[in-house]
């Protein structure tokens, strides 16, 4: 195969319109070229679409390398998550800095991009088998157990964030949820039991504080 052109096509949870997206593309009448498909940790059904193109060899699925970068850079030592994360393009593996994203500020402790990392990488490990995934997920997980503790299991948009104005995220919570379950999943015992038991408590919550379910 001569290939003339790569296309890079950068995804996360775009399964709504992913299969007609690389479809068009494959209908092309132009054939040198490759499609490199790069998973950001997505959390549906984008995984399954991509995989499923890689029987055209011009087709290229990209995962293992994306989710390494982000437990390596974005992942910290106390299992905060920085939300961006700069890369110098010209030497491999080098961070040049990071910035706060949707964050409360540089530094800080954003609950979406938290929440995200927690079912990002229970996913990965659920595809790979590679432990190193799950010890993320859970320690991730761990954190935002212990910051939504804080606040009455109610996740605050950012965990850093001043005490007032108070200001939460129920995103955040239902996505960390999932997560959670998902690790409990792959646990037994009295850990399984962990992180099951939290993801109920956030969800309970929630839907006490913040569902109505009246009648119009």
């Amino acid at each position: 195969m001569n290939i003339r052109i790569s296309v890079i096509y950068a995804i996360h949870r775009a399964d709504i319109n992913l299969r007609r997206s690389l479809e068009s593309i494959q209908k092309q009448s132009f054939r040198d070229f490759e499609v490199l498909m790069v998973d950001a940790a997505s959390d549906d059904d984008t995984a399954c679409i991509m995989k499923a193109f890689c029987s055209d060899e011009r087709f290229k699925y990209i995962a293992v390398a994306q989710a390494d970068m982000a437990r390596r850079d974005h992942v910290r030592d106390d299992g905060t998550v920085n939300h961006i994360v700069m890369h110098d393009t010209t030497k491999p593996n080098t961070v040049l800095g990071t910035r706060g994203g949707q964050g409360y500020a540089e530094g800080s402790c954003w609950s979406r991009g938290q929440s995200w990392a927690v079912y990002g990488f229970v996913l990965s490990y659920i595809h790979t088998g590679d432990k190193n995934y799950l010890d993320t997920a859970k320690k991730v997980a761990d954190v935002f157990i212990k910051e939504t503790k804080k606040t009455a299991w109610l996740p605050r948009v950012d965990f850093n964030q001043p005490p007032e104005p108070v200001k939460y995220d129920s995103t955040a919570g239902a996505i960390a949820a999932c997560g959670m379950i998902e690790i409990a999943k792959c646990l037994e015992g009295e850990e399984a039991e962990y992180y099951l038991n939290a993801a109920i408590r956030i969800l309970k919550t929630m839907e006490e504080k913040w569902c109505d379910w009246t009648e119009e």
